[in-house]
């Protein structure tokens, strides 16, 4: 896994031109694979103590939990995402305007450096908004308080507090079932925990990907404009280089949904025209 996210980043740099020095590339790597890779070993020495009738194994399960968590923090701080609050400015005063007109308690905005990486990229915890410094470089009026609206539906629907409950429950039901089905001796006790993992990947990225879906709608619903809201998808897809489409096996463990699958989706349910959704995606 270190491997892959090194060659991952090395590809980044000649591809997205990013400026990563070798000290911020070796963090970026080692916390890339704390987090989930590590995490999902714990998971399944839990799973394998669980099976062998050793309780103090569910032990491993919470220590997982700590370990993404911190890793995903780290993560973060090694690709240079530290948040700046602001009080004042063009980011603040469309958050704060656009959060008070759909009803929504926003307590904190947050400025990211885009740095070495040019990250581009935005996201909520609760009653907080954060987005990187570049958005305004090719994002202006409604289609910058797209992608806000976008944060603000994931701070409407709890969605970071949502998916970690749901998580939790998948890896409790998991260890009930190691409890009640005992693999002690079972030569299927490694295809059972690898089928296991797999459904904890997959179970995350569907949820990630479920909330995506609802927070297009979100942002089309306040803004009241849902073709801003794909104007602005295709120049962050576009800025980004993230893929517009890809195979249904690959989309399975993207955190993310395809670019053509969420504009068809926002398109469905706003009922655009055809000829106007293939108009808007011709941008790209």
């Amino acid at each position: 896994m270190a491997a892959a996210r090194a060659a991952q980043l090395a590809i980044g740099k000649k591809v997205l031109e990013t400026r990563w020095k070798v000290s911020d590339s070796l963090r970026i790597v080692f916390w890339a694979t704390i987090s989930p890779t590590l995490s999902l070993l714990m998971t399944a020495r839990g799973m394998h103590e669980i099976a062998a009738r050793n309780l103090w194994g569910i032990l491993w399960f919470p220590a997982a939990g700590m370990t993404a968590l911190i890793g995903m923090v780290r993560l973060r701080s090694a690709q240079g995402m530290k948040l700046r609050r602001v009080k004042t400015g063009t980011l603040f005063t469309r958050v704060m305007h656009l959060s008070k007109r759909v009803g929504i308690k926003v307590e904190r905005v947050y400025v990211v450096p885009s740095g070495r990486g040019d990250l581009t990229n935005a996201f909520a915890s609760r009653r907080s908004v954060s987005m990187t410094d570049n958005f305004g470089q090719y994002l202006r009026g409604i289609e910058l308080d797209s992608v806000i609206a976008h944060e603000l539906g994931h701070v409407q629907g709890h969605h970071t507090r949502k998916r970690i409950l749901v998580l939790a429950c998948v890896v409790a039901a998991i260890a009930l079932l190691c409890l009640g089905v005992s693999f002690a001796s079972s030569p299927y006790r490694a295809m059972f925990m690898t089928f296991s993992l797999l459904a904890i990947l997959l179970v995350n990225s569907y949820i990630s990907r479920r909330y995506e879906y609802a927070c297009d709608q979100k942002a089309a619903e306040f803004t009241r404009s849902p073709q801003s809201v794909i104007r602005a998808l295709v120049a962050l897809y576009k800025k980004t280089k993230s893929p517009v489409t890809c195979g249904r096996i690959v989309e399975l463990f993207r955190s993310h949904p395809t670019l053509v699958h969420r504009v068809q989706a926002i398109a469905e349910v706003s009922e655009l025209p055809p000829d106007k959704v293939s108009e808007l995606l011709s941008r790209i």
